[in-house]
């Protein structure tokens, strides 16, 4: 597995289980504006929830070695950053990040494997309340 497919793999599970299913608009890394559920851009949301998806690798580490081949693993966290509008209070939120993490929970898809997901509550930006849920991956690669 490498780093492309695997970012893939996390993005189409996050859009299949989370954001088709809630309608929730989604800015993925390296892009300017959110795109909806079905894909098309829109303009920033302004006065709802939406979420800031990010893929991070951490570490790489060779695991085991044999006489064919040598095994990589990639270590990282996909964080789910869950944007509420400020005083609409935390229960969406809430919801939402268990919806996050039960589709992320001790899961093998596709060659990537995560873990046990997290709930980080960063609190307040301008108009935003913001919570990271932190989903720890890995994935390996033969050589």
């Amino acid at each position: 597995m490498t780093w492309e497919p695997a970012a893939n793999t996390m993005r189409e599970r996050f859009r299949t289980l989370v954001a088709v299913p809630e309608s929730l608009k989604v800015q993925y890394d390296n892009r300017s504006t959110a795109v909806d559920s079905a894909g098309v851009e829109v303009e920033d949301p302004t006065n709802e929830t939406w979420i800031r998806l990010a893929i991070r690798e951490a570490t790489g580490s060779q695991v085991d070695m044999g006489a064919a081949s040598k095994r990589y693993r990639t270590v990282g966290v996909m964080i789910a950053q869950i944007l509420a509008p400020f005083g609409s209070g935390d229960g969406d939120t809430r919801n939402l990040a268990d919806l996050i993490k039960a589709a992320f929970l001790m899961v093998t898809v596709s060659g990537v494997t995560f873990r046990v997901p997290r709930l980080d509550a960063v609190g307040r930006d301008k108009n935003w309340w913001l919570s990271n849920v932190n989903c720890p991956f890995y994935y390996d690669a033969l050589s």
